[in-house]
């Protein structure tokens, strides 16, 4: 809005014609409501003059609402801590808010008791009539995992080939899915299996539980592991069985060491045993190598089986 104005005198020259703002430039229109705008006149002579109108200003512009909490498209934890915080404002020089209501009360607790995507309304009116409404959503999610207990097995626990054994465990009250998978007996070895639970929010949580599948070893037959003493320097055979026969590749590992008292395993150390693995009926052979220098000494053959087991036997020579 331009001030255009003039001053003029019929008996004399004016000298001076001065509005609220120089001419041409912008009257106020910053704020709502009636305001006046005055001109000034002196002529030559030192009289004044002065003319006044008012104007009104409308204010056409709707208030503003924010809200701060919930935010539009904000995602809380179930149980979460909110406090609901909005306010409405009129621009500035605005008439002025004169309603500022919600669905929700500033400075309530927003439920935040379950799961799932919510929606709430605002409204703001200022004096001027001029009417805001603004409505937004958030999510409050389930992001809590339910719990997994394993009480058995222990961890390391074996278990013989072909077997079979159910494993103890809970799931927490909240999980929908509770089981457990990759249970397998079938082949020897280190495993593992895994109990996983899921609840209704799709949150999943595992735990894992490791063991061990060996061979049904029924020990050493004899000569080994008896008093009866073999000559150094012959072949000494090591016969077992694993309950059928799975190749010629059970056997990972042998060797010779000291033995010691007290029905301990053999001292540390020792040496690689040669020897010839062989399957017959149902029993495996394997005939180790032995030293003619060992004889009136007790040795202990260590044999590793590809299931991760050990098995040894005290054998004396003469």
């Amino acid at each position: 809005l331009q001030a255009v104005y003039r001053c003029f005198s019929a008996t004399s020259f004016v000298v001076s014609c001065e509005g609220d703002v120089p001419l041409g430039e912008l009257a106020d229109t910053s704020t709502a409501g009636t305001h006046t705008f005055t001109v000034r006149a002196t002529d030559f002579e030192g009289r004044t003059s002065s003319a006044t109108v008012t104007y009104e200003v409308l204010d056409f512009l709707a208030p503003e609402i924010l809200t701060s909490a919930p935010g539009d498209g904000s995602e809380y934890e179930v149980g979460e801590t909110v406090e609901v915080d909005f306010e409405c404002r009129d621009e500035p020089g605005g008439s002025g808010v004169v309603l500022c209501d919600a669905e929700l009360q500033d400075g309530q607790p927003l439920d935040t008791s379950r799961a799932g995507t919510f929606s709430a309304s605002f409204w703001a009116v200022d004096a001027a009539g001029n009417v805001a409404e603004k409505r937004i959503s958030w999510t409050v999610a389930d992001r809590t995992l339910p719990t997994v207990t394993i009480v058995a097995p222990q961890e390391g626990t074996s278990y013989v080939l072909g077997s079979t054994f159910a494993p103890l465990f809970t799931c927490s009250d909240d999980a929908i899915v509770c089981r457990v998978d990759g249970i397998d007996t079938s082949t020897v070895g280190a495993k593992t299996f895994t109990v996983a639970a899921e609840d209704a929010s799709g949150n999943v949580a595992t735990a894992t539980r490791g063991y061990r599948v060996v061979y049904p070893f029924s020990g050493f037959a004899a000569p080994i592991g008896t008093s009866t003493p073999l000559r150094a320097g012959d072949t000494v055979p090591a016969k077992f069985s694993l309950g059928g026969d799975y190749g010629l590749g059970v056997v990972s590992s042998a060797s010779w060491r000291p033995c010691v008292s007290g029905g301990r395993d053999g001292a540390p150390g020792g040496e690689p045993a040669t020897g010839r693995l062989s399957y017959r009926g149902d029993r495996y052979s394997y005939l180790a190598e032995s030293s003619a220098s060992w004889a009136g000494t007790c040795r202990q053959l260590a044999l590793t089986l590809d299931d991760g087991t050990t098995h040894v036997a005290n054998v004396n020579f003469n």
